[in-house]
């Protein structure tokens, strides 16, 4: 088994936070959360369980309507017992408006003292990245693999390794 995706910052750095708060009503509180960039297919990568909804497609895009993941944590905390899906939320100091399309388990995914807060999620090619990680997971013996891929995403042009860890 080899799962492979994108992430803006990914495990093993520390979290970065934004305010999220509904964009239905402009009463409504904002909350402080963790806030990430991944590429379809990094939930599955990380074990990251899809609850309700949708997760990111390759036709999330920088072309099409902004949308969003949240955690069930700040599903709780924007929205008590009503139903997400569907609504938009504003994210961060510049009030980016997207629209929920799913919901994911509460994962602890970064390090440092903000990484238990709810959290949003953007597609990574719907937001400013320049310096994607790339994550994968293995069954086996992950360090047997780092050659490897090393290898391989240095071949690829201008990519470069700068380093490698294992979660483990």
């Amino acid at each position: 088994m080899l799962h492979a995706s994108l992430i803006r910052n990914g495990p093993l750095k520390p979290a970065e936070t934004t305010t999220v708060r509904s964009a239905e009503a402009d009463t409504t509180p904002s909350i402080s959360a963790v806030s990430d960039a991944l590429a379809s297919g990094c939930f599955e990568t990380l074990g990251v369980a899809l609850l309700r909804g949708r997760l990111f497609t390759p036709q999330d895009s920088s072309v099409s309507p902004a949308v969003a993941i949240i955690s069930m944590s700040a599903a709780k905390a924007l929205f008590s017992d009503s139903d997400p899906i569907g609504k938009r939320i504003a994210i961060g100091s510049d009030a980016v408006k997207a629209v929920i399309v799913g919901i994911v388990q509460d994962a602890r995914l970064w390090v440092g003292p903000d990484a238990h807060r709810p959290a949003v999620y953007r597609p990574l090619f719907q937001s400013v990245t320049t310096e994607p990680q790339l994550v994968v997971r293995v069954a086996g013996d992950p360090e047997a693999l780092i050659p490897a891929i090393t290898r391989e995403v240095s071949g690829m042009g201008i990519e470069t390794v700068r380093s490698a860890k294992t979660l483990q």
